[in-house]
């Protein structure tokens, strides 16, 4: 393995889990080999239990959490075919519930990737994948994040561009003062699609189909959710 190549790590409390995503890590995974940061793996990281948080979906996240992530292993065997790597390139972990069981209260991003950080193969790094809408706005999200020192010498963050988030240009450059890499895929353009959006329609279609054939969601991830009666779980958390 090449020196000092990336874990590229995407957290998400996604429900569900959608093609959207399968295109910003692929495409990502990409776009940094182009800039010959070289991916060693993909890690895909569900969200057990989350802060402040008012969707009345997320706020199920622990007891949606395994079809949650049965989700995210459907995706990670997507993109690994996408990308033409083997299925276990891109892995799904249980660490974010882990670390929720462990210490009976939500985990922060910071306290998963020490973890993470710790468990690294030889020559590998942290790199966290993070949307523009992280870093855009007068006071950026990731400028509050706890404990945002140590998390900055964690990890990189790679940040993907999204449409009607500019990125703060001077909150980014504060960061590189701070110590931080932070790498913007310019390059990088995604499908606009959104999990409430996809939620909404399954509950109110009768064509379940129109997820799929809208390019939102592959027919697996759309049998699975049907087999698991999950637009019934939806529904009742609306």
């Amino acid at each position: 393995m090449t020196e000092h190549c990336f874990c590229l790590v995407f957290g998400t409390s996604a429900a569900p889990i959608h093609l959207g995503h399968n295109e910003l890590i692929v495409k990502a995974t990409l776009a940094l080999e182009q800039k010959e940061h070289l991916v060693a793996r993909v890690v895909i990281l569900p969200v057990y239990w989350r802060h402040n948080i008012s969707d009345e979906v997320k706020k199920s996240l622990q007891e949606s959490y395994e079809d949650r992530l049965a989700l995210c292993q459907i995706a990670a065997g997507e993109i690994a075919t996408q990308l033409g790597r083997p299925s276990k390139w891109v892995e799904v972990s249980r660490l974010e519930k882990t670390l929720s069981l462990l210490s009976g209260q939500p985990n922060y991003t910071v306290e998963t990737l020490k973890v993470m950080r710790e468990e690294l193969k030889e020559n590998e790094r942290l790199a966290f994948l993070l949307g523009a809408d992280s870093v855009s706005g007068a006071s950026p999200r990731l400028g509050h994040w706890y404990e945002l020192d140590d998390l900055l010498h964690l990890t990189s963050f790679v940040v993907s561009p999204r449409d009607g988030f500019p990125p703060n240009l001077k909150f980014i450059k504060k960061l590189g003062r701070q110590g931080a890499e932070v790498i913007y895929l310019d390059e990088v353009d995604t499908a606009d699609i959104s999990s409430s959006t996809i939620r909404k329609t399954l509950i109110e279609t009768n064509d379940p189909q129109k997820v799929v054939r809208s390019g939102w969601l592959s027919q697996q991830a759309l049998d699975y959710i049907l087999d698991h009666n999950m637009i019934e779980q939806w529904q009742n958390q609306v």
